[in-house]
C-alpha cells in the first residue's frame, strides 16, 4: 500500500490545501481544446458527481461518464468498467 510505505509528508500536504483553497480555473475551462474524459461515481462524498457535470458543460466537447452505484473509490470497484470506457475514448482521439 503506497500511503503507508511512502507517507505525504505534512509540508507537502499543507502546500497542497494552500494551492487547492487558492487556486479558480473555472472560467479558463473553456479553453481547454483536447479531448477530455470525465468519469466520476455517482454515489461519491468526496467531490460530488454533480462537479463533474459542470466540468463537462463547461469543457467544449467532453465527455462524461457517471458510473452508477459507486462512490469516489470507484476505480477500486468497477476497474474493467472503466479499462473499457478509457480505451473506447482512446481509441475514438487520436493524440499527437
Amino acid at each position: 500500500m503506497l500511503g503507508k510505505k511512502y507517507p505525504t509528508p505534512r509540508f507537502a500536504l499543507k502546500r497542497h490545501l494552500q494551492a487547492l483553497s487558492k487556486m479558480d480555473t473555472f472560467d479558463r475551462l473553456p479553453e481547454i481544446s483536447v479531448p477530455t474524459l470525465i468519469l466520476t461515481g455517482e454515489e461519491d462524498k468526496v467531490i460530488s458527481s454533480e462537479n463533474s457535470m459542470i466540468l463537462a458543460e463547461r469543457i467544449p466537447n467532453a465527455q462524461l461518464k457517471i458510473f452508477k452505484g459507486v462512490g469516489h473509490l470507484f476505480t477500486t470497484e468497477i476497474g474493467d468498467q472503466i479499462e473499457e470506457v478509457v480505451m473506447n475514448f482512446l481509441s475514438e482521439n487520436r493524440f499527437g
